[in-house]
């Protein structure tokens, strides 16, 4: 419980940080709606290749899951949510949005594939599965091989207590990010965004736990 109060007041004194910074820059520094800056405070906690491939393929199991369980209330359902995210992300940068999408799009569709040979009962119970394993391997991968913390809690955190839903929307973003700039797509983008890394590391959160999961 001391440790879950701990999490709270970094993360509140993280925020109001992050809000005085912000302030203090031109909008267009984060980015809208601050991509940039959800892209990197979710990059600072998987900064090693390994740790991000492991990342990488949890991350992409999560979302497939997430797909195939909306998929059972209609096919339309992930489509359309699938499309309310890409606007977000194409008006962001336009790159990356559409490398997003395309992953979105690819799992929707083998989601689709799949779900046509099982039942509904079937198909929930791998939608549930490919949800729960990969965060519980992503989570012990974090804590107790690279020495960090993974970053799926941050966003979820912020929308209990603000009710701000665009940290979610995100959250999935660096994943397209790091494809394309691997692929040498603006390295000066890159660079701004590592910017952001640096201020994450800096955080009281960050330091918190990355010393809480050291002892």
């Amino acid at each position: 419980k001391s440790f879950m109060n701990s999490q709270d007041q970094c993360a509140n004194q993280d925020e109001v940080a992050r809000e005085q910074i912000s302030s203090s820059l031109p909008s267009y520094k984060s980015g809208l709606f601050h991509w940039k800056e959800i892209m990197g405070s979710h990059l600072a906690y998987h900064q090693t290749l390994p740790h991000k491939i492991v990342h990488g393929i949890c991350l992409t199991f999560i979302l497939y899951g997430i797909l195939q369980l909306l998929s059972l209330s209609g096919n339309y359902i992930p489509l359309i949510i699938i499309i309310l995210a890409g606007v977000f992300y194409l008006i962001s940068e336009p790159v990356i949005g559409t490398t997003m999408i395309a992953i979105f799009y690819s799992l929707y569709s083998v989601a689709c594939a799949i779900s046509s040979h099982f039942g509904y009962t079937s198909n929930m119970l791998i939608g549930f599965l490919c949800i729960i394993i990969p965060f519980l391997v992503n989570t012990f991968a974090a804590s107790k091989i690279f020495n960090s913390r993974d970053d799926f809690s941050k966003p979820v955190n912020e929308f209990v207590a603000t009710g701000n839903i665009i940290p979610i929307v995100f959250l999935p973003f660096h994943l397209a990010g790091e494809i394309v700039f691997a692929l040498g797509y603006r390295q000066e983008l890159k660079k701004e965004i590592d910017r952001f890394v640096e201020l994450e590391k800096k955080s009281e959160y960050y330091n918190v736990n990355t010393k809480i999961n050291l002892e």
